[in-house]
Formats: C-alpha cells, sequence, structure tokens
C-alpha cells in the first residue's frame, strides 16, 4: 500500500474529527476552530503539494488557533455557536442516567467519631 495512500487516509479522519468539533463544540469561539481546521488543511495542501513553505504556514496556523480554542475552552465560558448548545449536552461516557461511582474509603466500613469500628456493621 503507498505511503501518501495511508498518509492521507488519516489526514481524512483527522479532518473529520476536527469538523465535528468545529460543528460540536460550543466552548469556543466559531472563529478560533475554523482557523484550527484551515491551519490542518494547509498543512494537508502543503505534504500533498510538497510545499515546505505551505507546511510550516498550516503548522503556524493549526498551532495558534488550537491554542485559542485551548485558552477558551479552559476558561470555562460557553462562548461560541455549535449544532449542539451548551443547554443540549451529550450525556457521559458512562452511560446515561448512570450515577458517578463514589471512590471507596477506608475499607468500606464504617468508623465510630473515636475512630473505632461501630459494633453489628
Amino acid at each position: 500500500m503507498p505511503i501518501m495512500l495511508v498518509l492521507n487516509v488519516a489526514f481524512a479522519a483527522v479532518a473529520l474529527w476536527l469538523l465535528w468539533e468545529v460543528l460540536a463544540q460550543h466552548r469556543s469561539p466559531l472563529l478560533w476552530r475554523v482557523l484550527t481546521l484551515v491551519g490542518f488543511l494547509g498543512v494537508v495542501a502543503g505534504v500533498n503539494g510538497g510545499s515546505a513553505e505551505g507546511i510550516v504556514v498550516g503548522v503556524l496556523v493549526f498551532g495558534a488557533g488550537q491554542l485559542l480554542v485551548t485558552r477558551a475552552v479552559n476558561s470555562g465560558r460557553h462562548s461560541g455557536w455549535s449544532l449542539i448548545g451548551p443547554g443540549r449536552r451529550q450525556p457521559p461516557a458512562g452511560g446515561a442516567g448512570r450515577p458517578a461511582v463514589p471512590a471507596a474509603r477506608g475499607g468500606g466500613r464504617r468508623r465510630a467519631p473515636s475512630g473505632r469500628r461501630r459494633r453489628g456493621r
């Protein structure tokens, strides 16, 4: 299998993931998410065209967009548009409606206030 075919399949997978981020992530401005996608597509065009300048420009644009998106997400504000707005969140990865499992404490037995174990438990 030619290396360029494998590389372009990988590029396509990453491009689809970035497109989903552009459409679905609402915690950063749309412009910064699009900037990231355009930078990545610039890298792909530079690789396929054999242009080192195109790759460098694409990497710089992608890096700037990713930095801005990361800073916006870490700020915790919901400042961007998306298909899935902040009011319509996706279910947690563990399953819809399932509460998180609390961390185990002290071997799972209750202790009396003095630190001794209670009788009958």
